[in-house]
């Protein structure tokens, strides 16, 4: 293969989670989302490689960034073959959100990583309410026949004896 693969686009340099596994600061510079300037420029950009999939996530929160779903809904239209995955915590994936990404079929796989199923070290790992991220996790789920969802569950405390064994700590 002499092309890319994938292509990771991040929409957003600002998170409104605080995980502790997470290589912070995001980003660079003082822009904190992606505007459609530099959108339509990478568009163009991306006419001319051949690539495999589009990942839009990581270095923060896609959906802070007002135009994120409406960028998305562009890739699809210019690049109809390729698949789009997103990884996302599920803080801001709100019932609309949702409806939108379903009715439109915007992504082709979603991510999300669950740290842990126990709230309290749920909610002090990330920074984020459990009951929040669960609730909107459970009306996608149960709305969405056709995108596959994977769930990526770190147990996070086998994650800390882990590098404690790595790192020698024990």
């Amino acid at each position: 293969m002499n092309h890319p693969y994938e292509i990771e686009i991040n929409f957003s340099n600002v998170c409104g989670a605080e995980c502790v596994i997470c290589s912070r600061p995001h980003g660079c510079g003082n822009k904190f989302f992606m505007d459609w300037n530099v959108f339509n420029t990478l568009v163009e950009q991306l006419k001319g490689i051949q690539f495999e999939m589009i990942q839009t996530s990581g270095n923060g929160e896609a959906f802070l960034n007002p135009h994120y779903l409406d960028f998305i809904a562009v890739l699809k239209e210019t690049f109809p073959k390729i698949p789009r995955w997103t990884y996302n915590n599920f803080s801001m994936m709100t019932r609309e959100r949702t409806d939108v990404i379903i009715e439109e079929h915007l992504f082709d796989k979603v991510h999300v990583r669950i740290d842990s199923l126990v709230k309290e070290v749920f909610e002090k790992n990330s920074n984020l309410n459990q009951d929040i991220v669960f609730a909107n996790l459970k009306y996608f789920l149960s709305k969405n026949k056709k995108i596959p969802v994977v769930i990526l569950y770190n147990d996070i405390k086998k994650y800390y004896e882990k590098c404690r064994r790595v790192l020698g700590k024990l």
